[in-house]
């Protein structure tokens, strides 16, 4: 009967004592077949693929960086997989090099407060159908799609960001992206937009005119090389509270 390492998640003879990944003890582990959920699986650069329809993640809380630099992996089945506790994502798939699709259309994150840099780096990524994530309880967003080279679209026009503080980065280096709705979102909270579009080098419009800044003290680098815009709406931008701003346009 094979074994578990509660740490890793890889599989062991009956017999192993010790982990031949992470080198600890397997005193503790379990049978394979009740499927513990390991701590993740970060950093994991020979794991071509991943299932985690078998595991049971019901009580977890903490998902930052789960899947965090599996630079080869290609496979990643999150179908079944429970996120109703989970608080924060932040970092989830960040690093995620290899992934060209992602399939996260079952996950619940009503109660998810922090999704910070969740796809960031996930370079070859040119699908993720994010329309049904619930973000009504997110703080923040910041590096959300950072260096997401390879998206040409995103559907955010049913994201509520009503209690984000945080969109620095979001969309830094989305060089495929050439179109982005964001006419529903409620910025009023929001205190960094720094680097938030900076590199989205095919960006051609961008209708910001409805985003409250009224708050937001950093908009530094923003726009810096979004050399394809050719039309940029901030006729709303309210800038009384903004103390950075350097190199906001530069490159445009």
């Amino acid at each position: 009967m094979e074994i578990i390492c509660p740490y890793c998640g890889r599989k062991h003879a009956d017999n192993a004592r010790f982990c031949m990944v992470t080198g600890r003890p397997l005193a503790s582990a379990v049978p394979a077949r009740r499927r513990p959920l390991p701590v993740g699986f970060h950093g994991d650069r020979a794991a071509t693929s991943i299932d985690m329809s078998g595991y049971d993640t019901s009580a977890v809380t903490d998902m930052k960086g789960m899947f965090g630099n599996c630079d080869v992996l290609v496979s990643l089945n999150l179908r079944g997989m429970s996120t109703t506790s989970v608080a924060t994502m932040s970092h989830m798939f960040f690093g995620c090099k290899s992934l060209r699709c992602l399939d996260i259309s079952g996950f619940d994150t009503r109660n998810v407060v922090d999704m910070g840099a969740m796809f960031g780096h996930c370079e070859a990524l040119m699908t993720v159908d994010v329309a049904g994530l619930n973000t009504a309880a997110v703080t923040d967003m910041g590096a959300m799609f950072w260096f997401c080279n390879s998206l040409e679209e995103l559907d955010l026009r049913h994201f509520d960001t009503g209690k984000v503080a945080n969109m620095d980065y979001m969309f830094c280096e989305c060089k495929s992206l050439r179109r982005l709705d964001l006419m529903s979102f409620r910025t009023g909270r929001v205190k960094s937009m720094s680097w938030m579009f900076k590199g989205a080098t095919n960006l051609l419009s961008l209708d910001l005119s409805r985003f409250d800044t009224s708050t937001v003290s950093d908009m530094s680098w923003m726009f810096a090389n979004c050399s394809g815009l050719e039309s940029l709406d901030l006729s709303g931008f309210d800038v009384r509270s903004v103390k950075k701003s350097q190199c906001m346009f530069l490159g445009c």
